[in-house]
């Protein structure tokens, strides 16, 4: 993804949370930046979305 996290999606401790309802539109990479005074890492994931289930109840 270009740009800023959508709203929906927030990190926490290392981890992607998706709040809410997944749509197609959070489909994509992902890359996280880190820099210390060591030096720059650079870490990516991509997201798919494949299906949707359907709620129970």
């Amino acid at each position: 993804l270009n740009g800023s996290l959508p709203s929906n999606v927030e990190i926490k401790n290392n981890t992607l949370f998706f709040k809410g309802q997944v749509t197609y539109d959070v489909a994509g990479t992902y890359v996280c930046d880190a820099t210390n005074g060591i030096g720059t890492r650079t870490g990516s994931v991509d997201v798919n979305i494949t299906g949707f289930i359907s709620r129970l109840g």
